[in-house]
């Protein structure tokens, strides 16, 4: 038994479904439009001049986490984290390389958003050498109690426009040569500046530094637990560095 279609019901329903394919690829070009770059490689990395943004899935050898980069200003990490110890650092990243001593100024400014049920904490990341000399970690927010590891040094001191309730450190010399300074806010935020030279500055005045170099400086999130897929977003990150001899960038 054949049936039997009228043809101008068979052109409706070939309409019909071409109308459907093209709306699917419009949206599914529409989601991918909003991303210049996007990938679940574990060491992903995108770059726009001096600027890089990384996936730095250092803790997980399979594929948790997709970064997606809108722009050197708005990116935002999906992950897939369980169990203990740290995953991930999601960073942005810029090298100044540049002798504390010709060092104009160092800020960054960012506004963030967490999911719940996971554990994280959100800083901004100093280093003096590439190898790791003196690194500072400077955090703005985290989901477990305040207080690093090694040895606390200071509490209750005020510096670069900020009050830190605690700043800890692990000496080099119990940590195969890395010196990890510590810095934790009285209070915890979402959005707003931190100068970084000031920071680098009063370590130095207070003779916690191997090195006097203002290496590198990043920003994001160390994830180490999520419920499932987790979006964890920077909406917003502004940046720079300056020397006093005019040299420097922004993003």
């Amino acid at each position: 038994m054949h049936s039997h279609i009228p043809q101008i019901l068979r052109k409706a329903s070939a309409s019909k479904l071409f109308l459907a394919v093209l709306a699917a690829v419009l949206l599914s070009s529409a989601a991918n439009a909003q991303y210049v770059y996007s990938s679940e490689a574990q060491y992903a990395s995108w770059s726009d001049g001096t600027w890089s943004i990384y996936n730095d899935v250092w803790g997980n050898s399979n594929p948790s986490q997709w970064l997606n980069v809108t722009s050197l200003n708005q990116w935002n990490v999906s992950s897939n984290q369980t169990g203990g110890g740290v995953k991930s650092y999601p960073n942005e990243v810029v090298v100044p390389n540049t002798a504390v001593t010709s060092m104009k100024s160092a800020t960054g400014t960012f506004a963030v958003a967490s999911p719940s049920n996971s554990e994280y904490s959100w800083f901004f990341d100093v280093y003096t050498t590439a190898g790791g000399a003196d690194q500072i970690q400077v955090y703005e927010s985290w989901t477990t109690p305040t207080g690093g590891w090694g040895n606390e040094i200071y509490s209750n001191v005020t510096v670069g426009n900020s009050t830190w309730s605690q700043v800890w450190q692990v000496p080099a010399s119990s940590n195969d040569g890395h010196n990890i300074l510590m810095f934790f806010r009285s209070s915890q935020r979402t959005s707003g500046s931190e100068d970084l030279l000031a920071i680098l500055k009063w370590c130095e005045s207070k003779d916690l530094l191997q090195n006097s170099t203002f290496y590198s400086m990043s920003f994001g999130p160390e994830i180490t637990y999520t419920n499932g897929w987790q979006y964890f977003y920077v909406n917003n990150y502004v940046a720079s560095w300056t020397n006093t001899s005019g040299g420097g960038t922004s993003n």
